[in-house]
């Protein structure tokens, strides 16, 4: 039905429009949609954070030149514990820093920004699967609106039909010329009626266009999908929806990366061990300093006292955790409702396409009758109008319904994280 129905649309525009279909659009999105490429550049940020950390793991090294001029045998009266002697020298070198150990700490820091960087990747596979959905939702819409064009086509012709008939039996002085004068009326209002479908099928298109990412908008023609399959039941689907949803992935990592923070806080108090090194010469100084130097020292740090600031980082960081804990398990509770929800409303949508279309037969028939009581002089034209405008109704309702189960299918899909596949 909605074949022949799109067939007026189709032949208009199969000289210029560009035939889309669905795979097409989603493939056009994941490759130009300016919101994945900003979650993958926040991914590519977050990946770097890691390296950074395990990178003071590793020594330091550090080239060093330094050039002074100073007053033969006077000492630093300032800036210091210590007061060494001035002199006047360039010297170059290099310094070598170690970290020995601190109780695991830095891993533990690099470790929870390993699970930082793996949720900004589930979070990616989210975005992808939210503009997937969307997608699909402009399409399906779409393809309504452009249905909803040829029924409104079909309309004004199908009742261009009654006026010519009206006008007939006016002529031929069986019927009044009221009739011919309704039946015009009802010519008018089909034509309003596609002038009000077309622009609410140029505005899905619009939609479609800033879904997939694009700037401009064509007259696309656009290829009926085919029915997903969705088997399983709703307890089943969720506990689908628990493994595979993107977000859920994403929080169960941001709770591992406060976990890991929160081990890496209970740590603060112990001490930190750092060896370092010295070595280069001097090239030009006093003659009483020796032209090389060689120098390596062992450095341990032990908090003893900062006002409990530690105490209270480690409350900050185990809060944090509760949190995300917290944040984890209202999460899990919305997808399972999600889920049902879209299931059932799913299931609505099916039963919908079959109401419809036992209604779209039910008002042919009438239509039929109507325009035998009509012909026969037993009925008005008002009561043949109106058995058409039922036709119409039922046939946008019979499109309408048949695409949005679509609509309902592709939420099932992303509720159960099928799209972020």
């Amino acid at each position: 039905m909605i074949a022949r129905l799109c067939l007026p649309l189709t032949l208009a525009l199969a000289l210029n429009a560009e035939v889309l279909t669905l795979p097409d659009a989603e493939a056009r999105a994941l490759r130009q949609h300016p919101r994945l490429a900003v979650a993958r550049a926040m991914q590519r940020v977050a990946a770097a954070a890691p390296g950074q950390v395990r990178a003071r793991l590793s020594p330091q090294v550090d080239g060093i030149v330094t050039g002074s001029i100073a007053e033969h045998g006077s000492r630093m009266g300032v800036g210091g514990i210590n007061a060494p002697d001035l002199f006047s020298r360039l010297g170059a070198g290099i310094g070598i820093s170690q970290l020995v150990t601190d109780f695991g700490r830095t891993k533990l820091i690099a470790e929870s920004l390993d699970a930082q960087t793996i949720s900004r990747e589930e979070g990616v596979r989210g975005v992808a699967a939210e503009i997937r959905l969307q997608v699909r939702t402009a399409y399906a819409r779409a393809l309504a609106g452009q249905a909803a064009v040829a029924v409104a086509r079909e309309t004004v012709t199908a009742r261009e039909g009654i006026l010519r008939q009206a006008r007939a039996l006016s002529e031929s002085q069986l019927r009044s010329t009221l009739d011919a004068g309704f039946a015009e009326v009802r010519v008018a209002e089909a034509q309003l009626l596609v002038t009000r479908s077309q622009n609410e099928a140029k505005s899905a298109l619009i939609a479609l266009a800033q879904a997939m990412g694009e700037a401009t908008v064509q007259d696309w023609r656009l290829a009926e999908p085919q029915q997903t399959s969705l088997p399983g039941d709703p307890a089943t689907l969720a506990a689908e929806a628990l493994a595979a949803r993107p977000e859920v992935a994403a929080l169960r990592q941001t709770v591992e990366s406060a976990r890991r923070l929160a081990a890496s806080d209970r740590k603060l108090n112990m001490p930190t061990l750092t060896a370092s090194g010295l070595a280069g010469a001097i090239v030009v100084g006093d003659k009483r300093l020796r032209p090389r130097y060689l120098g390596v020292g062992l450095n341990l740090n032990l908090p003893l006292w900062n006002g409990h600031a530690f105490d209270y980082r480690r409350e900050e960081s185990q809060a944090r955790v509760a949190q995300a804990e917290s944040e984890l398990k209202e999460l899990e509770l919305r997808i399972a409702g999600a889920v049902q929800q879209a299931h059932l409303e799913w299931q609505t949508a099916l039963s919908n396409v079959d109401v419809t279309r036992r209604l779209e037969e039910q008002s042919v028939r009438t239509l039929r009758l109507a325009e035998e009581r009509y012909r026969a002089g037993l009925g008005t034209v008002v009561e043949y109008n109106q058995a058409q405008l039922d036709v119409a109704v039922a046939r946008l309702a019979q499109a309408g319904a048949r695409f949005e189960v679509l609509v309902r299918a592709a939420m099932v899909e992303f509720s159960t994280g099928r799209l972020s596949r």
